[in-house]
């Protein structure tokens, strides 16, 4: 997966980094990802996509695999996806290697209507006057990604091994808006922090306000 710079998306992303919440931090991203495969995504590929096509053909697996998130995986339009949410992750967090999940990890979401629902209420609780984020953030989605096209997929973190079950994390969120037409994928992951060890040490901030954020751009 191909980082793409996304002026609109890294500022969200920017928006949303070391927020005041309380007595929580917030940091978010929001980044948008080629499906073109390059370099070490080609072998991960190669190797899992193998890997899926062999086990779908085992009586013993065929059952678990054929109601994947992502639909049967004895079809390689299903371990495509499955891949390529996989290397988005590898791509989003370097230092951690995504290459062991299984599909189980990962949840088809049904309707936009409550991923947006979900998202909003999440935000809203911990930056309640944040409408103004919140009405630039679904304007911005659709149209880089195009929401209303794209499917969605949520990733449950492991606690054993991820970035997400880190010292002080109370809570995530982490959505994939997956557009095949566009062969895009949009991250969306966010978490909140306790400040007793939720600073960001490469920012040296404390945290701030959204609003503040963009009451500021307003007045500039």
């Amino acid at each position: 997966m191909k980082y793409l710079e996304v002026p609109s998306l890294s500022h969200l992303s920017t928006l949303l980094t070391g927020c005041d919440a309380g007595d929580s931090l917030i940091y978010g991203r929001l980044e948008a990802y080629t499906c073109k495969r390059a370099g070490s995504d080609k072998k991960l590929y190669k190797e899992l996509n193998q890997q899926y096509e062999e086990l779908s053909k085992s009586p013993d697996s065929q059952e678990a695999l054929s109601t994947s998130p992502f639909g049967p995986l004895s079809l390689s339009t299903s371990r495509r996806t499955f891949i390529s949410l996989i290397s988005t992750l590898n791509a989003s967090f370097p230092d951690y290697d995504f290459s062991e999940l299984k599909p189980e990890h990962f949840r088809k979401e049904q309707s936009l209507h409550n991923c947006i629902n979900d998202i909003n209420t999440t935000l809203t609780s911990v930056l309640p006057e944040s409408q103004a984020f919140l009405s630039r953030l679904w304007n911005t989605l659709e149209a880089e990604i195009k929401v209303t096209e794209c499917d969605l997929y949520s990733y449950i973190p492991d606690t054993d091994s991820d970035p997400f079950s880190e010292e002080g994390n109370i809570w995530c969120f982490n959505y994939f808006f997956f557009n095949k037409k566009l062969r895009r994928v949009v991250f969306f992951t966010c978490r909140a922090a306790s400040k007793i060890n939720g600073r960001d040490p490469a920012s040296g901030d404390y945290g701030w306000s959204v609003e503040d954020q963009i009451a500021e751009e307003m007045d500039l």
